[in-house]
């Protein structure tokens, strides 16, 4: 008999991998990978995914443009082969000596692809270039399983300041009344740069 063979299905490797500062151009992409990582994608719940806590978009083309103006505000993008997966925000407050990561969200189909995982190092080398001395990020309170990511894998603790969730007014979404009647709110995430 033939000599046993094994075919190896190798998965896709992108050719190119890319942090860059967001630009004008980018805006429909990251508003599309920003409400897929909170609200899904086609049906598909990434980890990270707030489907089950909140619903409506998370941000949109006019709440986003303005914001790439902001001069205490840097965006990055990760792209894959001149595509974006991945956007974080970075809002340096020179008062409090910190920056606050947000906006983070990695398109679900990358997830598990260090996408995340690469954003988050260059906005800690970014913020550490500017010599700042803390990150903070806000993460929904009743998400133990993000915490545990950030406090286990990025050094974050658990702080006991909370805020609250914005109004639907905000256009960031609305708790689902069925899984937090009395509204959701943010921990306040912090680690030493």
């Amino acid at each position: 008999p033939p000599p046993h063979t094994h075919t190896h299905i190798h998965p896709y490797q992108p050719m190119s991998r890319v942090v860059r500062r967001a630009s004008e151009e980018d805006v429909p992409m990251m508003v599309s990978v920003v409400n897929w990582a909170y609200r899904g994608k086609a049906g598909k719940d990434g980890w990270t995914g707030e489907m089950h806590l909140i619903e409506g978009e998370r941000i949109n083309e006019d709440r986003l443009r303005p914001l790439l103006a902001v001069d205490h505000y840097l965006f990055f993008v990760l792209e894959l082969d001149d595509v974006i997966v991945g956007v974080i925000k970075l809002d340096f407050n020179s008062e409090k000596n910190e920056v606050e990561f947000g906006m983070f969200a990695v398109d679900p189909d990358h997830q598990g692809k260090r996408v995340g995982s690469d954003l988050l190092k260059k906005a800690v080398e970014v913020s550490k270039e500017r010599n700042y001395e803390f990150a903070i990020m806000w993460v929904v309170s009743v998400r133990q399983d993000i915490i545990a990511w950030y406090t286990k894998k990025w050094q974050f603790e658990l702080t006991d300041e909370t805020v609250p969730f914005p109004p639907a007014s905000a256009g960031a979404g609305v708790p689902k009344s069925e899984v937090a009647p009395d509204g959701l709110e943010f921990v306040v995430l912090r680690r030493k740069l």
